[in-house]
């Protein structure tokens, strides 16, 4: 075992001890969550009159660097009144032992070369909202990167919606609901591409800014079965993209030394072949500790929150920012 591999794991079981920390989302214009759900007197599912629709393409995704901002970055997904982001919280754990699990850089490279177009339509109206994600397609043509985050560029919405969440709202902010669904996309380790992280339990919560932009969290739960029949591995082939992308070369001479396809062979490649498997990364102590379940979710396969004391899913959250676009075609019914 490496030394980089070895304090990861063991920066990873401190994170899996758990300690409290403070909501600090950058500029703290969005308030920390008190846990539990919106008031059961405050309307959601906004339809009808009186309502009004933004719509926005996020701009930026903060993928935390240290426990508080793991902690901004999630919601309280089960309704104990803690906030959680288990699966962020491990990340910070390992970019703190070793700097190349930082997925920060990718994150910001694939949005800002429109690799990444994920739109989201608020209805807002009294005391309610709905937001609903959708995966874009820049219209430009040929294809501008550069305007994509000017506020008034168009997309077209691509399939059909990939997520809706109900919540309430207070003036300038939604205030996170009973739960919904979500498919994020993001990388899990820096050059890798995104790979699809279907939510379940997914709540947002977000302020309205002077601009008409908005910052917000999106967190949710991925269940078990899901991480170990998809997540990882998608996770997998995404590595052995990069992989094949950066090493040309033969074992044991299998790539440059600072190349990030060098990185991920000397973490997952076990036999020493110049190639990740998927059971490689399956069985990887490191991706055990970060897909480990801390939620109790469902009993006999129905949604209900810590009931039968199986903890079936790992929660996920991140802070956002989304700023104002034009969606070409309608938005199809989520």
């Amino acid at each position: 075992m490496t030394g980089a591999r070895a304090a990861a794991l063991a920066a990873l079981a401190l994170a899996a001890a758990g300690c409290d920390h403070v909501l600090g989302l950058g500029d703290p214009t969005l308030a920390a969550d008190g846990g539990g759900e919106a008031p059961d007197a405050m309307p959601v599912g906004c339809d009808g009159a009186g309502v009004t629709t933004r719509q926005l393409v996020i701009d930026a995704i903060d993928t935390p660097t240290n426990a508080s901002e793991a902690t901004a970055g999630g919601l309280d997904i089960d309704g104990d009144a803690r906030v959680d982001n288990t699966l962020f919280s491990a990340l910070v754990a390992l970019v703190q032992a070793e700097p190349a699990f930082d997925v920060q850089p990718t994150v910001d490279a694939i949005l800002a070369d429109g690799a990444l177009l994920q739109l989201l339509q608020a209805d807002l109206g009294p005391g309610c909202a709905t937001t609903t994600l959708y995966a874009g397609e820049d219209r430009d043509l040929p294809v501008d990167p550069t305007d994509n985050f000017s506020g008034d560029e168009s997309f077209r919405i691509v399939g059909n919606a990939r997520g809706r969440m109900d919540g309430g709202r207070a003036d300038d902010a939604v205030l996170a609901g009973t739960g919904g669904t979500a498919e994020l996309r993001l990388p899990l380790f820096a050059g890798a591409a995104p790979i699809e992280l279907p939510l379940v339990g997914a709540k947002i919560r977000y302020v309205v800014t002077d601009d008409g932009a908005i910052e917000g969290v999106i967190a949710g739960a991925i269940r078990s079965d899901v991480v170990d029949g998809v997540v990882v591995p998608s996770f997998a082939l995404s590595l052995q993209e990069v992989v094949a992308r950066d090493c040309g070369g033969t074992a044991p001479t299998c790539c440059e030394p600072s190349s990030s396809g060098h990185t991920m062979l000397g973490v997952f490649d076990d036999d020493g072949d110049c190639l990740i498997a998927i059971e490689e990364v399956a069985s990887d102590p490191l991706i055990e500790a970060l897909f480990s379940p801390d939620l109790d979710l469902y009993d006999g396969g129905v949604l209900a929150p810590n009931v039968d004391g199986v903890k079936d899913a790992v929660s996920i959250g991140v802070a956002f920012t989304a700023v104002n676009a034009f969606f070409l075609s309608p938005a199809p019914a989520p």
